[in-house]
């Protein structure tokens, strides 16, 4: 049974030899989406952002119907911007499983219609032969095959160099608009476009930071776009951000770096030179936070010094591994503590110049008064 089984796969296999096609990553791959599939929250991670681009960059624009790519280990390795090393096809495993995973939600408001589908309709994957073969979800054609108008188009190359998330999203969506020089989004819409969750970057100054300026620094370095961004109030509340949209002149887009030099950059640098005092290279720090957000790994850091502060770390390196990867969060005490120290620096923010020294240092006091009599009840 297990012999007639294996031979029907094989002729099934060899059925569909004639829709596989290898996926092999050339350095001229050209991204082509709907405008509306360009639009469309996606939660992926970059390492899943940069295997999706890389199989659409793969269409051509002629096909009646997706393929199945075939994907080595190699292309896979230099298309995601992982090291090739004897991990990499469980790299392969774990990435495109968590893309077939995901969902992208599509809005099409004048025909009434919200469409929600998986990124891929199937992987299989050959063990011992390092590759394995993935085909899109067949929902998606609509938005990849045949396009006439409404679509826009980038080289895969320009977002492949890029380590944030965010700086991706950010560069196609501009992509989109960069001929009319300018595109204005509300501020929560791109949130949302973002996939930003609600718990994330609630003051808009971390947004700014960690979102905006990061997107802002990365398209300008590495891609063919140089952008600059303002923003727009309703009273005193800042409700719109509009980004300024260049195109990079011929000899600045020559001069880019290559984008298989880049694939170690850090979105986290906040955070590397703190974790490599616990004896991990850069190249390793990079790898574990590559799908943490900074709250978590802010939390992961402050748990294990609260469990060296008392005594119960024998092995700092090894607990800090473990606390990223489970997503360690600090007891209670800490959280209180924390939370003080940001509502002080709030207060100092907050406090207008003209204010005398007394006033500031009462206000402070009040500040950290009511903490320590939180801290005093949850200690208890």
């Amino acid at each position: 049974m297990y012999s007639a089984r294996r031979n029907y796969l094989e002729i099934i296999m060899d059925q569909q030899l004639y829709e596989i096609k290898k996926a092999k990553l050339t350095g001229n791959e050209v991204v082509v989406q709907h405008n509306e599939l360009v639009d469309a929250p996606r939660i992926l991670n970059q390492q899943e952002q940069k295997l999706f681009m890389f199989l659409v960059s793969k269409i051509n624009p002629d096909d009646k119907e997706f393929h199945t790519f075939r994907v080595t280990v190699e292309e896979f390795a230099k298309a995601v911007g992982v090291s090739n090393t004897k991990n990499t096809y469980r790299d392969l495993q774990e990435i495109s499983k968590r893309l077939m995973s995901k969902v992208i939600t599509i809005h099409i408001p004048e025909e009434k219609l919200i469409t929600q589908t998986n990124i891929l309709d199937y992987i299989d994957y050959f063990y011992g032969k390092g590759y394995a073969d993935i085909r899109l979800s067949s929902k998606l054609a609509p938005y990849l095959l045949g396009l006439r108008r409404d679509f826009t188009q980038y080289k895969l190359s320009q977002v492949i160099v890029l380590s944030s998330i965010y700086a991706m999203r950010i560069y196609e969506m501009l992509k989109k608009q960069d001929k009319f020089g300018s595109r204005t989004f509300f501020i929560d819409e791109l949130k949302k476009q973002l996939a930003i969750k609600d718990d994330q970057y609630i003051r808009f100054n971390a947004f700014k930071l960690k979102v905006l300026e990061i997107a802002k620094r990365e398209i300008n370095e590495k891609t063919d776009m140089m952008i600059d961004f303002k923003f727009k109030k309703s009273g005193r509340k800042i409700v719109a951000v509009e980004f300024d949209i260049k195109p990079k002149n011929q000899k600045k887009a020559e001069e880019q770096p290559k984008f298989l030099e880049l694939y170690n950059d850090s979105s986290h640098d906040e955070y590397v030179d703190e974790i490599m005092q616990y004896g991990f290279k850069r190249a390793s720090i990079n790898r574990m936070l590559s799908e943490l957000e900074d709250h978590q790994i802010e939390n992961a850091l402050l748990a294990v010094k609260e469990q060296i502060q008392n005594g119960k770390c024998k092995t700092p390196k090894a607990m800090l591994k473990t606390a990223l990867k489970e997503c360690w969060t600090p007891s209670r005490s800490t959280q209180i503590q924390k939370a003080a120290a940001i509502s002080i620096d709030q207060a100092c923010e907050n406090l207008s110049a003209p204010k005398t020294e007394e006033k500031i240092q009462s206000s402070l006091q009040k500040k950290t008064g009511f903490f320590t009599f939180l801290n005093k009840i949850f200690n208890k």
